[in-house]
């Protein structure tokens, strides 16, 4: 187990130093801007467009920003030859805006000329991004799904949904559940963002919470292999309280269970949560990223839920937990610091790169989890056949 823990973290760090490397290296030196900005004089859409740059400009005085006008200073044959310049070969009708980020072009059009872009496009994000930040989102959330404490709580409460012989029972136990959660995060993702706008005039707010995420990324590493974690365990009292709402057998009580392993449970599976939120804090485009997360970490437990009804044994799901929770730990620590690396260095690191890093650490899991698991069959297998007499 600890070589092959040894082997986990060391292809983590491999990817680690390559989503970094790769990323630093597109940044060279002094970086220039300029926006160039095109529009219709007659076109009211251009003239609000105008205004939205010239606003972002009067702030960002380092941006170099010219205008043309059409029928001003411009016709539309100079508008077109311009941007087929650019190897633009499909010019929509303006407002067009071409902005240039040390010799990297890229065209905005209508409604892709914000504020909230602008600003993004400064610190070397597109809108493009915008679809990495999403899948990123869900694909954490998808391994907060599987995590050691959501699948303790599964298969505690499958064993008792088991003894469910209502269809119906069963799928409002389940609902119960499910909607439970769902609260639990809405009601953190609310009070954390009150919290941290209210604390944003504090200096350096950005490492200081990245520094309490790194700590509990490391301290899932530290303890990996531990039975019984120091910081994430639970509090016998509260145990007894989540039994109690399980034998209830209601949905009210699964209700009241999912929302209070959700709220005491954050350190254990909702730290990569919020330091999701802390990133998105001013996207206008946040509710989605919210909601793409609680999709992704909805899916192992609906996926559970829907196994046990139909005859899939708890107790194989707590086993799964007991024999692979040292990789789900170390999975949810890398994970974890990952994300925590990028809060450090979202002016240089690619979403593109790392979504793929994510990719990798779960890719890395699973690979682990088959080979130890053939590895253990070849082994029981080896072990009956060794004991079988020999007739000769």
């Amino acid at each position: 187990m600890k070589i092959k823990a040894k082997y986990f973290v060391i292809f983590w760090l491999i990817g680690l130093i390559f989503l970094v490397y790769s990323s630093i290296t597109n940044v060279n030196g002094e970086q220039t801007f300029s926006l160039t900005f095109y529009g219709d004089y007659s076109c009211p859409l251009c003239h609000e467009k105008y205004g939205i740059i010239n606003s972002f400009v009067a702030g960002h005085p380092e941006i170099n920003f010219t205008s043309f006008w059409i029928g001003i200073n411009i016709s539309f044959p100079e508008y077109y030859a311009r941007l087929n310049e650019l190897n633009e070969t499909s010019s929509p009708l303006p407002p067009a805006l071409v902005l240039n980020r040390s010799g990297e072009i890229l065209i905005y059009y209508s409604a892709d000329i914000t504020t909230q872009n602008l600003e993004n496009w400064l610190l070397g994000k597109t809108p493009v991004e915008t679809e990495f930040t999403i899948w990123i989102a869900f694909v954490t959330g998808l391994i907060m799904g599987i995590s050691a404490c959501m699948l303790l709580l599964l298969s505690v409460l499958g064993t008792s949904l088991t003894m469910v012989a209502s269809r119906g029972k069963y799928l409002i136990i389940s609902l119960g559940l499910i909607v439970g959660i769902i609260a639990a995060y809405l009601v953190v993702s609310i009070i954390f963002l009150v919290v941290m706008n209210a604390l944003s005039i504090i200096t350096y707010l950005k490492y200081i919470f990245g520094v309490v995420l790194l700590f509990l990324g490391s301290w899932q590493i530290i303890e990996f292999k531990h039975e019984k974690s120091i910081i994430f365990g639970t509090n016998p009292k509260i145990k007894s309280m989540w039994r109690d709402f399980i034998e209830k057998e209601s949905g009210i009580y699964a209700f009241l269970l999912g929302l209070t392993f959700a709220f005491i449970k954050i350190p254990c599976f909702g730290a990569p949560y919020l330091q999701i939120l802390f990133v998105s804090i001013d996207d206008p485009l946040i509710g989605l990223f919210i909601a793409f997360y609680l999709l992704g970490l909805l899916i192992p437990i609906v996926g559970v839920l829907l196994a046990i009804r139909i005859g899939f044994q708890s107790e194989k799901l707590n086993q799964f937990r007991l024999n692979y929770r040292p990789y789900l730990r170390l999975l949810s620590g890398c994970l974890l610091i990952t994300l925590t690396l990028y809060l450090f260095l979202d002016t240089i690191i690619s979403l593109y790169i790392l979504l793929w890093i994510i990719l990798g650490e779960f890719l890395i899991f699973v690979l682990a989890i088959w080979i130890i698991s053939r590895r253990t069959k070849i082994r029981n297998s080896y072990r009956t056949s060794s004991q079988e007499p020999l007739y000769g």
